[in-house]
């Protein structure tokens, strides 16, 4: 359970900070595309572009896979904790079953 709840902290972290990436490549490619008309049109200015949003579409992808990830592991840390109170339901039936059969017995 601990591990479950460790690798879903740290995806969580792990995305918070991806996400934090992706606004920045976002803002600065918003910005590149808002200064153009302060730009004369180049290569360099397509060569930025295309290097901001490859940038973009890349930490997107990042953020993406960690969400996917994420829930993977909310779903393992689910069926885990529902084995366990199978467990601990089992183990009280058997007890109770046990308390019924002593008592019978006296």
């Amino acid at each position: 359970m601990n591990s479950c709840s460790d690798k879903i902290n740290d995806i969580q972290n792990k995305l918070r900070k991806e996400r934090c990436k992706h606004d920045a490549a976002l803002k600065n490619y918003i910005k590149l595309n808002y200064s153009v008309i302060d730009i004369k049109v180049n290569s360099a200015y397509f060569d930025l572009k295309n290097a901001l949003f490859e940038q973009l579409e890349e930490i997107g992808q990042a953020v993406r896979d960690l969400e996917r990830q994420l829930e993977d592991e909310k779903e393992a840390y689910s069926l885990a904790k529902d084995s366990l109170e199978l467990i601990s339901n089992y183990i009280h039936m058997e007890r109770n079953d046990k308390k019924r059969i002593e008592e019978s017995k006296a």
